[in-house]
């Protein structure tokens, strides 16, 4: 089997170097410009109803660039792209939502992990067919749903690699591929849910919902036996085994990462009920500033008591070392006023339980 070429390699880097460059400008020449236009505002406004018309629920936003539409989603999001200056730009936008750098695929996360994964404007860049069917395969693993959005041909050519400049006077090659509702939804075995001139949107959903741990590697094989009749193995090859080794290097972090956002999502709503499967029986809470450790009764009595639905949360750190980890953050229930808290994780069994946590307010 060989890997992926050099050429291949260099030309997905060529990509990500591109999104990185463009992200001061990215809102500016695609969104914001479609709002100059009737038609074009015409079929944004449809988009964006869509989105937040979808239900509430776990979603993990792929290829989430800076953040227009992650807004726009209902209920906890985790959102992931390869551009560190996009997150930037997004987590300003979007405070409430938890933000990975990752490159994409794998997908370095449980099954099961959400309800839905969006995909707008990434499938388009993946330029081989085989890895597109394996990165829905491994949705279709860690969600129920697969939702993608992408562009209908504007006209001919409906797939190259596009010359893109920037406003810096540097221009890179990126792939792009347009592709009509109908074509889309054949390809992913999905429902049209959006069509205009400007968007096409496809729901796509798992035969039996997520697909369970022992059954994960069988779509992926299929997948392979696929390329050995085509005769090219390298793009799923290569996929595979990074797959296999970011899945050990990040899954822990992921787990933590989308346990964090839950932690946070129970203080937002004042839910116990949200709250109580991310914790250990054994859990302490200590007041940093009083000093005080909580007795069991008196913090669920507290957390019910006092929801904060403003309550957001930056600079996300996520330490692993073997069986404990540590997930602190800076959180914030109004403009200019901030705490730190640091949350102690054990790994139970194949669970993440977190055992301890301490928040303490920042100086001014």
């Amino acid at each position: 089997m060989r890997s992926t070429s050099e050429a291949e390699r260099t030309a997905i880097a060529g990509m990500l170097r591109y999104y990185d460059a463009r992200t001061a400008e990215y809102d500016r020449t695609s969104y914001e410009l479609m709002r100059r236009d009737p038609d074009g505002a015409a079929d944004l406004a449809r988009l964006e109803t869509f989105l937040r018309e979808l239900p509430r629920g776990a979603t993990l936003d792929v290829g989430c660039g800076t953040g227009w539409l992650t807004r726009l989603v209902r209920g906890r999001v985790l959102a992931l792209d390869a551009s560190e200056a996009m997150l930037n730009l997004a987590r300003r936008r979007v405070p409430s939502a938890v933000f990975v750098c990752a490159e994409v695929p794998p997908l370095p996360f449980l099954a099961g992990s959400f309800v839905r994964v969006l995909a707008a404007h990434f499938y388009s860049h993946l330029a081989n067919e085989v890895v597109r069917r394996a990165f829905v395969a491994e949705v279709l693993r860690v969600a129920s749903e697969l939702v993608v959005i992408e562009q209908p041909p504007p006209g001919e050519p409906a797939e190259a690699w596009e010359v893109r400049p920037l406003a810096d006077g540097s221009s890179h090659r990126v792939y792009k591929r347009y592709i009509t509702a109908p074509e889309l939804a054949h390809e992913l075995g999905g429902e049209i849910t959006l069509e205009t001139s400007s968007f096409v949107a496809v729901r796509a959903a798992g035969s039996d919902g997520p697909t369970p741990r022992s059954r994960q590697p069988v779509r992926i094989r299929r997948a392979i036996a696929a390329a050995r009749q085509q005769g090219d193995l390298s793009p799923l090859t290569h996929y595979d085994l990074e797959r296999s080794r970011l899945m050990a290097k990040h899954d822990d972090v992921a787990v933590l990462t989308t346990l964090n956002a839950q932690f946070i999502e129970a203080f937002r709503q004042g839910s116990w009920e949200l709250l109580e499967p991310v914790l250990s029986p054994s859990f302490a809470y200590l007041d940093g500033r009083s000093g005080e450790v909580f007795a069991h009764e008196r913090y669920v009595e507290s957390l019910r008591a006092n929801p904060v639905p403003a309550l957001t949360i930056d600079q996300v750190v996520v330490h692993v070392d073997g069986d404990t980890a540590v997930v602190s953050a800076r959180t914030s229930r109004q403009t200019g006023t901030y705490s730190r808290y640091v949350d102690t994780y054990e790994r139970r069994g194949d669970v993440w339980k977190c055992v301890h946590a301490c928040v303490w307010p920042l100086a001014a």
